[in-house]
């Protein structure tokens, strides 16, 4: 399931490779079926994980929306300044 970040919202960000991450799956999951709001269905942690993210280096929302999604100007968001650090961007995060 693809969300987009609204401004104003707080979020949680979970790496997918973390151990509890098929605990959150579950949970949101959960969640969004009660809200009608889980197009996939009731399918498995490892079935959403392909679907998803079909395979490596491919990008299921496409060349235009990765655009679109770069082109966004983000929310204004406070941080703390505390040095100098080094980002790599692999890719358009999923919510």
């Amino acid at each position: 399931m693809l969300k987009k970040m609204k401004p104003g919202r707080k979020y949680i960000i979970v790496n997918i490779n973390e151990p509890y991450a098929k605990q959150v799956y579950e949970i949101l999951k959960k969640g969004q079926i009660k809200k009608g709001e889980w197009p996939e269905g009731d399918i498995s942690f490892e079935e959403w994980k392909k679907l998803t993210w079909p395979s490596k280096g491919k990008n299921p929302i496409g060349p235009d929306r990765v655009q679109e999604e770069i082109s966004r100007p983000t929310p204004d968001i406070p941080i703390q300044k505390r040095g100098t650090a080094k980002v790599k961007v692999r890719g358009i995060g999923r919510v």
